[in-house]
């Protein structure tokens, strides 16, 4: 989906943006999962391998538009087995995340997260729950999110966070 002029010849896509950032950061294999709208997505591949330099693995998602992004997940498991940085297709974010995620590897980590911690998300926007032996996805309907206190700056640097609340399984 474009995200500057519709129609626009030269339009760029989420998809053009995280490609460039890859780019930037030295990756040169992207395997990308496509389910909504994967025709333009095969239709643009050698153009997308040429403009970013990158070598592309197309992993079809044959139940998109009815299961979630863990399914997606599922679909390229394959992929994920020599370390991967993933990234939404719905989401757009500055190259600094993926050098600040390659900067921390080592020492044995095994899993690193990058998490928005400024953005306040609305009640219908993605989340997610875990204990110590389960995570899972919550629905809007099964789950409220912690609110802030009225006297929360909003500044990132001095933002206390209330503790969250999880919903019970």
């Amino acid at each position: 989906m474009p995200v500057g002029p519709e129609g626009a010849e030269d339009s760029i896509t989420v998809l053009d943006l995280t490609l460039a950032n890859f780019a930037e950061v030295g990756l040169t294999e992207v395997g990308i999962i496509v389910g909504y709208r994967k025709e333009a997505v095969y239709e643009r591949k050698e153009a997308l391998e040429q403009k970013y330099g990158v070598k592309l693995t197309l992993i079809d998602n044959d139940k998109a538009e009815e299961w979630n992004n863990a399914y997606s997940l599922w679909c390229g498991r394959d992929a994920l087995k020599d370390g991967v940085i993933l990234a939404n297709g719905d989401t757009v974010h500055p190259v600094s995340v993926e050098k600040t995620l390659l900067a921390a590897r080592g020492d044995g980590k095994k899993i690193i997260l990058a998490l928005d911690t400024v953005k306040n998300l609305a009640d219908e926007e993605m989340r997610s729950s875990s204990t110590p032996t389960r995570a899972s996805s919550a629905s809007p309907s099964s789950w409220t999110p912690p609110r802030r206190p009225a006297s929360t700056s909003a500044s990132p640097s001095s933002r206390a966070r209330p503790p969250p609340t999880w919903p019970t399984p």
